[in-house]
């Protein structure tokens, strides 16, 4: 039987097979080629063939230019990048959007604050009248008189001038190192700053005489400089009440803007009260510095204008910073702390100065109702062991100047003064310490404000005092010369560093003593998740969201299996 040639299978031929029933080979074809034999060993060689040709060389591209070390500096006439020609600055273009946005709301509420201010200057006048003689001052004046002392709060000071006759004292006189003075054979005299002829002008002080001495007569300056901060607490109130409501009205306007436009209304009505200010009583010309007070004020405004209107943006801007947060936290909790301190403990020197001081009626309520966080200041600060110091200028008998401090209450009201002193300011202590551990949601912020209450007491104490400057004018402290009565600035900072931080230890122990917890922490913010590349699926698969209060349908799965139709017909004697 043959084989087929390619697989070697068997293949009957009796059967007439043509093809392999394995491999399916065709029987009939002729078998393969056999392998080439090698030539014969005296064959020589057939020649090798010739190489192909190389492939042609590519052209050379010339070499780019080398770069410079920086751009060459755009011609004068091409703007900066970002800005077309003759587009103006962002400054340019934040002044026109103040001056072209709505003015109505900031005028009624950078005016409110200034009436306000006016109907307390009416009122104190009013008061004021039943406490003077009939005809000393008038009605107006009074008006006048107290509005200038209100204005101080707003960042004024009381100035006066005097005219004043001076004797040509004729030789010389030297009042040596202690005085100052000088007295020239030409007429001029000069002391303490006091300038009365020559042009001459020795006033360190601000004090003296404006013109030349020429007809023996001057002109005596001086100035009372106190910062009334009951007028300030007020501007601040009234403002932020009304700057409430405007938010409210104005909801999805910009909100810079609109507090610069609020800032400026309220610094011109701070102008218009300290020009209204200005008074003359008998020969003392009495004014209230009213750009001082405009300057102020204007910045004043405008940051109680930022942190209301830009309160939603400031939210938002804190809750991606924790650490700012926290102190905006300690702030808040350090403003409140010294309104209820500052408070108490002016209420309580203003109850001891109408109980002890016979004489204090009309004019002097009126001031220390006017000064009761300035009391509170220097009471704070005496509870804790500041003393209040008045210190004098050199004048023609020389400086000097006098401190009292706790050791000066047993002899001014009695034996147990002095504890129920630091009992009152140990309490303020506990009451920073309370509100810390309230209001704060670590020690470290409860520290913070510690730290922040201490050096919001410092400037206060250093600036809520009373300083006089001048030789004349009727507002002279001390007379001739500088003077100045208030608590003394390092020891105020040393003492207040010690009570606040032992404030707000006890003051947290005592919180959870009574039961008190911390604020609970914020939630922690679900992290954004990252940008997929370019053409990634995404993680699950899209599914279409089913409307509200239907059932979800069951998902059915076709596996493409077809049933067979005995199964699909009923079993026999079942329809």
């Amino acid at each position: 039987m043959p084989f087929c040639p390619a697989c070697g299978n068997e293949v009957d031929a009796a059967e007439g097979n043509r093809f392999c029933p394995r491999c399916g080979r065709d029987l009939t074809a002729p078998a393969l080629a056999a392998p080439a034999t090698p030539p014969a060993p005296g064959t020589p060689p057939a020649p090798a063939a010739a190489p192909a040709a190389a492939p042609p060389e590519p052209l050379a591209v010339p070499a780019a230019p080398p770069r410079p070390a920086a751009p060459p500096p755009p011609p004068p006439s091409v703007p900066p990048a970002g800005r077309l020609p003759g587009e103006p600055s962002p400054a340019g273009l934040f002044a026109r959007e103040v001056g072209r946005g709505s003015w109505r709301w900031p005028l009624v509420v950078g005016l409110l604050p200034a009436l306000c201010v006016l109907a307390l200057a009416e009122i104190i006048a009013a008061g004021a009248g039943a406490a003077l003689p009939d005809g000393s001052l008038g009605a107006a004046n009074r008006l006048r008189v107290a509005l200038a002392v209100l204005v101080s709060g707003l960042g004024g000071s009381l100035h006066g001038s005097q005219p004043q006759e001076i004797p040509d004292f004729g030789g010389e006189f030297s009042g040596g190192d202690t005085s100052g003075g000088d007295f020239s054979d030409g007429g001029g005299f000069s002391y303490e700053g006091i300038d009365g002829g020559d042009g001459l002008d020795g006033a360190p002080d601000g004090t003296g005489y404006g013109h030349a001495y020429t007809s023996g007569h001057g002109t005596l300056h001086s100035t009372l400089s106190v910062m009334p901060w009951t007028v300030t607490l007020l501007w601040v109130v009234v403002l932020v009440l009304g700057l409430r409501v405007m938010r409210r009205h104005l909801a999805g306007t910009p909100a810079a803007p609109a507090a610069v436009r609020v800032s400026l209304v309220g610094a011109a009505a701070a102008l218009a009260l300290g020009f209204g200010a200005a008074t003359r009583i008998g020969s003392v010309h009495l004014t209230a510095e009213p750009l001082l007070a405009g300057l102020f004020t204007f910045l004043l405004t405008l940051a109680t204008a930022l942190l209301v209107l830009c309160r939603p943006a400031l939210t938002a801007w804190l809750d991606a910073r924790p650490a700012a947060a926290a102190l905006h936290r300690a702030a808040g909790t350090t403003a409140i702390a010294l309104l209820v301190t500052l408070t108490a403990a002016g209420l309580v020197v203003f109850a001891i100065a109408l109980a002890h001081y016979d004489d204090l009626t009309g004019w002097g309520i009126t001031a220390a109702a006017l000064l009761l966080f300035n009391l509170g200041v220097s009471g704070l600060g005496l509870g804790w062991g500041a003393h209040v110091e008045l210190h004098t200028g050199a004048g023609l008998q020389g400086g000097g100047g006098l401190s009292f401090g706790l050791g000066g209450l047993d002899h001014a009201w009695g034996g147990g003064s002095v504890a129920a002193v630091v009992a009152g300011a140990a309490c303020c202590a506990l009451a920073i310490g309370v509100l810390a551990a309230r209001r704060s949601r670590d020690r470290l912020e409860q520290l913070g404000v510690a730290v922040l209450f201490t050096a919001s007491f410092v400037v206060l104490a250093a600036t809520g005092g009373v300083g006089s400057n001048g030789g004349g004018g009727g507002l002279s402290l001390v007379g001739p010369g500088q003077g100045s009565l208030g608590t003394s600035v390092p020891e105020a900072l040393g003492y207040g560093l010690l009570w606040s931080f032992g404030g707000v230890v006890a003051g947290g122990y005592l919180w959870r003593l009574f039961g008190g917890r911390p604020p609970a922490p914020a939630a922690p913010r679900p992290a954004v998740p990252a940008p997929r590349p370019y053409g990634a699926p995404p993680a699950s698969p899209y599914a279409p969201a089913r409307e509200p209060g239907l059932p979800p349908r069951q998902t059915v799965f076709d596996l493409g299996v077809v049933q067979p139709e005995r199964l699909a017909e009923p079993p026999d004697g079942k329809d």
